[in-house]
């Protein structure tokens, strides 16, 4: 994991306090995990995010741990794996020339015309 490149923050850090730099490096370290195998009907998701969490809970799930209190709190679910799915790239419009739009729209209205 030694070539992953770090996530560029659009926060400057040079010029921050020792309190703002401490939020920033909380706000870094809350992250949501999801892992499942072939072997496992389960997934299993660890989440610091409370939004993750309720929506979790929002559909049925509970969660199978629950640690520290309510800021900074973390929770562990078991859940279907069904419920995930990485969704295909959305697929690229081709651009269209301006002359191309204008004939397309007089077919289109030489057609209405005709079904009118």
């Amino acid at each position: 994991m030694e070539n992953v490149p770090r996530p560029v923050s659009h926060v400057k850090t040079d010029s921050l306090s020792e309190a703002e730099q401490r939020k920033l490096d909380r706000a870094r370290e809350r992250e949501t995990i999801i892992r499942f195998d072939d072997a496992d009907p389960l997934a299993h998701v660890s989440t610091c995010h409370e939004w993750v969490a309720d929506a979790l809970q929002r559909r049925g799930a509970r969660p199978a741990r629950a640690q520290g209190r309510r800021k900074g709190r973390c929770w562990t679910f078991e859940v279907p794996k069904e419920w995930f799915r990485v969704p295909a790239p959305p697929k690229k419009r081709p651009r269209l020339s301006q002359e191309y739009r204008r004939a397309a729209s007089e077919r289109l209205a030489l057609l209405k015309s005709q079904n009118n």
